[in-house]
């Protein structure tokens, strides 16, 4: 009787100690996931803060000269004879800088302001959108910016030759979220470069390359940029696929630019039309856990995207 209590007091024990284990590994897990998701919401207020007022008061500036002139032309055509096309030209013109003044009468914040006075092309064209100084005072590993609109994705990209950053975040803090990084030094340096990031299952990091296999959100998320401190880079992805490393790297190893756009495009259920002459490619990969054959899984999204250098 006693050698089974103690046995039942062992047992219960040691199912304590278990439990206690697994509960301290998920609350860990759940800070590391709210320590990186806040730091990088941190860093881009911090990095971002400064362009951003910057381009508002330029594009306040650009959008009020536009809409004094078109009411200016507007009038100085009034007061001369008119076709009917004229007329209607200056009825539109009317419409439109009224309609856009009363739109930025409502906006009383400044996310909403930027909304109507920003075009996309001027807030992503420039490098001044990142506050480089800062970026690199914070961390010299950190050689670039990806952002994907309307998607989570808007990152540091950090160089890392020894995979220091698969488990660590910008910081240097370890964390197993990671970063966003490549294994050269310079972004374009070569035709074409691979950016890694975790599939992580909270959403973050890269997760979102996983939907690119779905057409439709190829077809509506195929626009991304790239900022360095020299250059604005517009990405176009026009493929995505999910394959095993050893057979990526096998299938490809011997071929040059042509060769690999014609392979990439091969690979893909779905594919999006090819806007110019490729010269450069940039490869987003992640872990993919389709057709996974081995622990940790074999098996990585490819989301293929041609990059050219914004005007």
């Amino acid at each position: 009787m006693r050698i089974r209590k103690i046995l039942k007091i062992s047992t219960l024990i040691i199912g304590i100690v278990v439990v206690a284990i697994l509960a301290n590994f998920i609350i860990q897990r759940k800070i590391q996931d709210v320590d990186s998701k806040s730091a990088n919401d941190n860093l881009i207020k911090i990095v971002t803060k400064k362009a951003e007022k910057e381009v508002l008061k330029q594009n306040e500036k650009e959008q009020n000269n536009s809409e004094e002139e078109k009411i200016q032309d507007t009038q100085n055509n009034e007061n001369g004879e008119e076709t009917e096309e004229n007329k209607q030209n200056n009825n539109n013109n009317k419409r439109m800088v009224y309609e856009n003044l009363e739109v930025k009468e409502k906006a009383n914040t400044k996310e909403q302001i930027i909304q109507v006075v920003s075009k996309e092309k001027n807030m992503v064209n420039t490098k001044d959108k990142i506050d480089w100084d800062k970026l690199n005072s914070i961390n010299k590993d950190i050689i670039g910016w990806i952002e994907i609109p309307n998607t989570n994705i808007n990152y540091p990209i950090l160089k890392d030759e020894n995979l220091y950053y698969l488990n660590h975040n910008y910081q240097g803090k370890t964390n197993r979220n990671g970063s966003i990084f490549i294994r050269n030094n310079d972004l374009f340096e070569s035709e074409e470069i691979t950016i890694y990031g975790h599939n992580m299952k909270n959403g973050t990091m890269f997760a979102t390359l996983a939907k690119y296999v779905n057409k439709d959100f190829l077809a509506n998320n195929s626009k991304f940029y790239i900022y360095t401190k020299a250059n604005t880079y517009k990405g176009h992805i026009f493929v995505a696929y999910s394959k095993g490393v050893k057979e990526e790297k096998e299938a490809i190893k011997s071929f040059n630019l042509a060769e690999r756009v014609k392979y990439y495009k091969k690979q893909g259920e779905y594919f999006e039309k090819l806007e110019n002459n490729v010269d450069k490619i940039v490869k987003l990969t992640t872990c993919s856990y389709i057709n996974a054959r081995t622990s940790p899984t074999d098996q990585r999204y490819y989301v293929i995207a041609e990059m050219v250098k914004s005007d």
